[in-house]
């Protein structure tokens, strides 16, 4: 404590003998003696007071028959003589001294600051010297720490990460980990949650699942309750699965075909023809690609008009920076019956077939895919586990089969029927 604060309280006990004198010599002229009940009492109870940053607070302090005595009040924890009697000592221009009919003596703090936070005392110059004292807590909403938190990252599909958020205020706040789009929080394979509660978020072997935007909520109690978005990017080579892997049309015909990709960073994508060359849209072909989301791409390519050297093998190819994937899909011609109701016989197993699809050559949709049919990862399973184009046209090619089969077997059993007969 400086040589002010030690003058001031000299002068405060000066000030209590001075009163206790006049008392003395007035109780002497009178004939009577001064009892303690006379002297001033401080009155009403005192509470802790709390108060928002930066609002405005008032402790109370009455006093009660204070006739000649002096009321003081000290900010405790600093030592600090805050007034005296009707004077405003301290050089502070947010307190001031809220005084009526010599029995308020109310402390008024402006603009309170945090470090007003702590024990006042309110107290008289008797002796002995009679005091009350309250606690003044100063609540600060949450804030959180840009430098200490982490920001917007990247990282590689299957590596772990941890997401931190560092908040202050008073009390201390409480962290909670959501994400932006209400879905559940993916810690690791197995296992999710609503919120993680903490300053950290940690996830293992990170999918493209979780990619996505997530808010560290901090809050105290005090309003207003704070937040941090941070977007995490998972990135991954294309992948490629091709829903129809065998597509047949007929002449003059109009047809689509399609293949569907995910990618991060976001994929080059375009069709390749049979010979090899890049499809730029025209009269004949029409490329459409969708987003359906940051990393899917529904690739169509739709053919406006079939010519005989429009039959072959189309490529769907997607490349990023991290890899390369193509998809294949056969496009072969069927042929037009004027009579379609015409028995198939020996000669006419191969007519509604895919070239070359005879016993002893290739067989696209087996198990083995085409030659050059993919160069990066290809999911034949599709959305949902939904059947793969293979699938799809071996079940085609078996129900052909039988109708075939059936369509020359009925004569030949017709047939052997009649010789039995005979």
């Amino acid at each position: 404590m400086d040589g002010r604060y030690t003058v001031l309280f000299v002068a405060l006990a000066l000030m209590s003998l001075e009163t206790m004198k006049a008392l003395t010599l007035r109780s002497e002229n009178t004939g009577s003696d001064v009892e303690v009940g006379g002297l001033p009492r401080i009155v009403g109870d005192f509470h802790n007071v709390t108060v928002p940053l930066g609002r405005d607070t008032i402790l109370p302090c009455t006093v009660e028959n204070l006739q000649g005595f002096k009321v003081a009040w000290v900010q405790v924890d600093t030592q600090t003589v805050l007034t005296i009697h009707t004077h405003v000592i301290t050089r502070n221009p947010r307190i001031s001294l809220l005084h009526n009919d010599n029995r308020s003596w109310h402390l008024y703090l402006s603009n309170v600051r945090e470090k007003d936070r702590g024990w006042y005392m309110c107290q008289v110059n008797t002796d002995p010297m009679r005091d009350r004292q309250s606690y003044l807590d100063v609540v600060v909403p949450p804030d959180i720490i840009d430098r200490e938190s982490s920001g917007d990252l990247v990282i590689r599909e299957g590596d772990d990460v941890t997401l931190t958020c560092r908040a202050r205020g008073h009390p201390t706040p409480g962290v909670v980990w959501r994400r932006e789009d209400s879905q559940d929080v993916v810690l690791e394979e197995g296992r999710t949650v609503g919120e993680v509660v903490g300053d950290t978020l940690t996830m293992k072997k990170v999918s493209r699942l979780q990619m996505g935007s997530y808010l560290c909520i901090a809050h105290n109690g005090v309003p207003p309750s704070v937040s941090k978005r941070t977007h995490l990017t998972v990135q991954f080579p294309p992948m490629m699965w091709v829903p129809q892997q065998l597509e047949g049309a007929q002449l003059e015909q109009q047809l689509i075909i399609e293949c569907h990709t995910e990618a991060f960073p976001r994929s080059i994508n375009y069709w390749t023809n049979p010979s090899g060359e890049m499809i730029v849209p025209g009269p004949q072909f029409e490329p459409v690609t969708t987003e359906d989301s940051s990393y899917k791409v529904h690739m169509k390519l739709r053919m406006l008009l079939l010519h005989h050297h429009d039959f072959g093998r189309y490529h769907c190819v997607a490349k990023n920076p991290l890899g390369e994937a193509n998809g294949a899909v056969l496009v072969y011609a069927v042929e037009k019956y004027e009579n379609s109701s015409r028995p198939k016989g020996i000669n006419n197993l191969r007519e509604g077939l895919p070239q070359g699809n005879i016993e002893g050559e290739e067989t696209v949709g087996q198990d083995a895919p085409p030659e050059g049919r993919q160069s990066g990862p290809v999911d034949h399973r599709g959305p949902a586990g939904q059947e793969s184009g293979a699938m799809a046209h071996r079940s085609t090619t078996s129900t052909q089969m039988v109708v075939i089969v059936l369509g020359i077997g009925i004569p030949i059993l017709g047939r052997a029927s009649c010789l039995h007969m005979t």
